[in-house]
């Protein structure tokens, strides 16, 4: 299990690894809405971007769109683990999926999130659970955290 100090949600660094130009403004959406908290944000469309991309430039979060393809969006998270030991990992997946869920915690994802029950808050949360910042009080989610 890895281990990380808590670091502020404010000025962090996000790679976004989605193959849609539409999804990605979505996700771009959700993080406008977030209060108190300001991102960088890189998007990427595929994970060989992403691997060229992660050991060049330092990521805090790194949002990985099962979209990409079950093995592939794993192997980045693998990947991830191996080569960003530093930042946070979560999986975006179009429904709920017991198995990924269980299969990106091996490979090493902090978190599972699904669109569909999914919004800004719930990202803010996921973001806010895989730096260590506390979540705002009356924020709540369909996160599920996948590290104890």
């Amino acid at each position: 299990m890895r281990r990380r100090a808590p670091r502020s949600a404010a000025g962090l660094r996000l790679l976004v690894v989605e193959p849609s130009e539409d999804a990605f403004v979505s996700t771009l959406d959700m993080l406008s809405g977030s209060r108190g908290a300001s991102y960088s944000v890189d998007w990427v469309t595929s994970a060989e971007a992403a691997r060229r991309r992660i050991p060049r430039d330092h990521y805090d979060f790194i949002l990985v769109d099962h979209a990409l393809g079950r093995m592939a969006s794993l192997d980045l998270v693998r990947f991830c683990a191996e080569r960003a030991a530093d930042a946070r990992t979560v999986i975006l997946a179009e429904e709920r999926d017991p198995e990924l869920a269980a299969d990106a915690r091996l490979a090493g994802a902090d978190a599972f999130l699904v669109k569909q029950e999914s919004g800004g808050a719930a990202l803010e949360r996921a973001i806010r659970a895989a730096t260590g910042a506390p979540p705002p009080p009356d924020l709540t989610s369909q996160l599920v955290d996948l590290k104890p």
